[in-house]
């Protein structure tokens, strides 16, 4: 965290000027200017935007390090820098208004979701099963396929005993195929 003083001198180092140039440039005292950098005054709203012109910068530009400064009542002295506080602090607090009524929003919407797919509404949970049994011919009779089912599962038991049969048999007699 740097305070106004600070970020006024690293400007103006940045800017390669002196303190008499830069002093000169505002139309200052270079003692002011010393003062203003030490932290031992602070300008008046007029000095400050003539060291905002000189630097090239906007307020925004120029309170970006100082955003969260622990000289914030230092700061408010001066009336630009207060009002751009103020200004601040309104667009935060809209951004958090706005956050919260997403947040309400979405949170209604999850429930309704939750109350439409509980009762249903979205998604369907019956099951239909196509059972098709087939074409009957004219010379077949109608229980045809339920006919052809009790065959395959006599055959599939007759196997079954078949293979106990042959476990059981005893060795050296022929088994009939």
């Amino acid at each position: 965290m740097s305070t106004l003083g600070q970020q006024l001198k690293q400007l103006r180092n940045n800017k390669k000027l002196s303190q008499p140039e830069l002093a000169q440039q505002v139309g200052i005292e270079q003692s002011y200017l010393s003062k203003l950098e030490n932290d031992k005054s602070i300008p008046s709203n007029e000095i400050f935007k003539a060291l905002l012109i000189e630097l090239d910068l906007s307020i925004d530009e120029f309170m970006k390090p100082l955003t969260y400064s622990h000289d914030k009542t230092r700061l408010m002295q001066i009336p630009d820098l207060e009002l751009w506080f103020k200004s601040k602090a309104v667009k935060s607090s809209v951004a958090q208004r706005k956050i919260i009524y997403l947040a309400m929003f979405l949170i209604s919407f999850g429930c309704a979701l939750f109350y439409a797919g509980h009762k249903n509404y979205l998604f369907n949970e019956r099951f239909y099963e196509y059972k098709s049994l087939g074409v009957i011919k004219n010379d077949e009779p109608l229980n045809i396929y339920i006919l052809i089912g009790a065959i395959i599962l006599l055959i599939q038991t007759a196997r079954k005993e078949r293979k106990k049969l042959v476990k059981c048999w005893p060795e050296g007699y022929p088994v009939l195929s």
